[in-house]
């Protein structure tokens, strides 16, 4: 029987076919040893949900979150989206004091923003489902960010899509979350957890502010949050750089995925036995 692995699995080597979300991550399939003729570039399902969004729908998601989150939907809005690898790769135990000092570089930014600036730390689901008392680590957050003098600010590990919507601003370490941000529009800041030379997720081009290390952090937020010109800039470039992650951001990922899984169906009744779906 066929087995196929979705856009969000990685390199599986127990896979038949992989449905890679677009040529960057077909790269990285192809560069663990999976067969070219492996790799069906698909999109994400997940992401079909961003296809089409329009200004209207922004604010309304402004709306949602605002109501949801009691925060005031005319100021602005920045998102904190963490990483979460735990042991996954050789240098995690930096990771920690990486993120903290990526999340404490966005408080001393926001801290000295004019426009009382308000914050939202999107919870990786991970990070939240391994904590030992969830609870701390919401006020972990909290307690931080009050000590920094930022009073406005919410933690969820829910309402991803609105969060992305309706953000002024979205800064991310090295995650989807950050690509999923551009597919939305926004202003984008990735960070690498160690160095944009050991783990940079984006390339220093436009479309997305990419910085080289957890220090700049505070430089960088304080200079995108001053700047509605840079905003608007990073927005406008963000689909050119969309079309080097995404196969086709259309929203019709999940269509190409069932066709994939279908056509293993019928190649593998066919055959009697395992059999691989060719990429075009």
């Amino acid at each position: 029987r066929p087995r196929v692995a979705m856009p969000w699995q990685g390199a599986r080597p127990f896979a038949d076919v992989v449905c890679a979300p677009g040529a960057f991550s077909r790269a990285g399939y192809l560069a663990h040893g999976t067969a070219p003729d492996a790799v069906v570039p698909t999109g994400c399902p997940r992401w079909d949900e961003y296809a089409g969004l329009d200004e209207a729908g922004r604010r309304a998601a402004r709306a949602t979150v605002a109501r949801a989150l009691r925060l005031d939907p005319a100021a602005p809005l920045v998102v904190f989206g963490p990483s979460w690898t735990e042991r996954s790769t050789a240098n995690a135990s930096q990771h920690v004091p990486a993120a903290l000092a990526v999340y404490q570089g966005v408080l001393a930014a926001l801290s000295a923003a004019p426009g009382g600036a308000q914050l939202v730390v999107k919870l990786h689901p991970g990070e939240f489902m391994r904590a030992a008392r969830p609870e701390d680590l919401l006020e972990g957050y909290v307690g931080l960010a009050r000590r920094a003098g930022v009073a406005r600010i919410a933690v969820t590990a829910g309402y991803r899509a609105d969060l992305l919507r309706a953000a002024d601003l979205v800064v991310a370490v090295n995650s989807n979350l950050g690509l999923e941000a551009l597919l939305c529009g926004r202003a984008l800041v990735n960070v690498p957890l160690i160095s944009a030379e050991a783990d940079a997720l984006f390339p220093a081009d436009a479309g997305v502010l990419a910085l080289g290390a957890p220090a700049e952090t505070e430089t960088a937020v304080a200079r995108v949050l001053a700047d509605a010109a840079l905003r608007a800039r990073l927005e406008a470039a963000a689909p050119a750089l969309v079309r080097r992650y995404v196969h086709v951001p259309d929203g019709r990922a999940s269509e190409r995925v069932a066709g994939v899984v279908a056509e293993c169906v019928r190649a593998a009744r066919a055959a009697g036995g395992r059999q691989v779906v060719r990429a075009p």
